[in-house]
């Protein structure tokens, strides 16, 4: 498992094991991202996060924020759900 992580690079997941958790734990203890999920719930709660991490890794800078209710001009793609996006 450890050789996998490494050669890849990418987030690892384990979901049914005994030692999930242990696995899990000697991974990130390595530097590398590991997952024990408890269920499917949590396994697409995680990958929901892990998208959303994707989708914001290129961008430069990101303004969330409240206290603005108006839009500027020209920008008609704001996210008005805060809640939703977290």
């Amino acid at each position: 498992m450890i050789t996998i992580a490494q050669r890849y690079g990418k987030p690892v997941g384990m979901m049914g094991w005994v030692t999930s958790v242990d696995i899990t734990a000697h991974l990130r203890s390595r530097g590398l991202e590991a997952y024990a999920f408890l269920d499917y719930v949590h396994l697409n709660h995680i990958l929901g996060l892990l998208r959303v991490r994707k989708a914001f890794r290129p961008t430069r800078f990101l303004v969330a924020s409240e206290s603005n209710p108006t839009v500027p001009t020209g920008v008609v793609s704001s996210i008005w759900d805060v809640e939703g996006l977290k």
